[in-house]
């Protein structure tokens, strides 16, 4: 973002020494780039300090349009632009954790560090022959088939990992063991055509050997103090094994999908590199997709690999 020759761009390059790491620090940061956690915090910053440091500003700077924040201009045509007449869906990834008889519940806190646990997060672009192709010429009432080869494979890869604690690596094509994918027109309406999905997907990372890496870093950052977390056990190696299930609705009259809820749900063991190939214990990973709620209103954020559209 830095590198973005737009305002955006410009404003992130104002503020881009006052932190202290890549990612995954949470920052309390004004609407002119004053920070309000110190420019050094090694962790999190503490947002009832952060409020602390607000308060002490002058009155003059807290009132409301104070900043005078300009107009955004053109992008820098290096940013990714969705593909005319595509859908954009997003994605939430989440961390779940066994509930009350035998089912699963939301996360509250963070493992890393105790603060509030959030999913990750990311974006799928699909082109307009993309989305067009889920959905038979002559739908009928309990037909079933399987949607077109690429699309699901391409979202698969792309979309189906835990961002939400960072530092994890990405899967790639060769990564796919298995994909079976299942949609059913369950109903046709002069309004509307509602669809079924089922299925099921194997993403597997073949163990690294230790020689590319060295033996996981278990006593220093980030490791010290999350043991727990991590998997002792020596065959231990990325994967995400899960089923698929969604409902889609495309609207006859407006020719587009008003919905488009798809959820995997499996087990999941991350994996990272940093200073030493390490492996987390296995845990229930669910990711779901809607239509980015912002799209509409030109909320666009490029998918975490946008490079595919370029």
């Amino acid at each position: 973002m830095p590198e973005h020759q737009d305002a955006e761009g410009a404003f992130w390059r104002t503020i881009a020494n006052g932190f202290p790491t890549a990612a995954g620090i949470l920052h309390g940061v004004t609407a002119d780039g004053k920070f309000l956690c110190g420019t050094h915090c090694s962790r999190d910053c503490d947002p009832r300090g952060a409020w602390g440091v607000w308060n002490q500003l002058p009155e003059a700077k807290r009132q409301p349009g104070a900043i005078k924040v300009g107009e955004m201009g053109p992008r820098d045509p290096k940013v990714p632009r969705p593909p005319a007449g595509g859908l954009i869906l997003k994605a939430y990834q989440r961390r779940l954790e066994p509930g009350a008889g035998g089912g699963l519940t939301r996360r509250e806190k963070s493992e890393w560090y105790g603060v509030p646990y959030e999913p990750g997060r990311d974006y799928v672009w699909m082109t307009e022959a993309e989305w067009k192709s889920l959905l038979p010429a002559q739908p009928r009432k309990g037909d079933r088939y399987s949607p077109p080869g690429g699309l699901f494979e391409r979202i698969a890869v792309a979309t189906l990992t835990d961002t939400s604690a960072g530092g994890v690596g990405p899967w790639h094509a060769g990564h796919l063991k298995s994909l079976n994918v299942t949609m059913t027109v369950e109903e046709v309406t002069a309004a509307e055509v509602r669809l079924g999905l089922q299925g099921s997907v194997l993403l597997s990372k073949d163990r690294l050997d230790i020689k590319d890496y060295g033996p996981p870093d278990k006593g220093t950052w980030p490791w010290k103090g999350f043991e727990s977390l991590m998997s002792d056990d020596p065959k231990a190696h990325k994967y995400y094994d899960a089923n698929l299930v969604g409902h889609l609705t495309y609207d006859l009259k407006k020719k587009v999908f008003s919905r488009f809820d798809v959820v995997a749900l499996g087990e999941y063991v991350w994996e990272n590199a940093y200073r030493g190939l390490a492996y987390g214990k296995p845990h229930a990973l669910g990711v779901a997709f809607e239509i980015a709620p912002g799209a509409a209103r030109g909320e666009i954020v490029p998918p975490g690999g946008a490079d595919y559209l370029r």
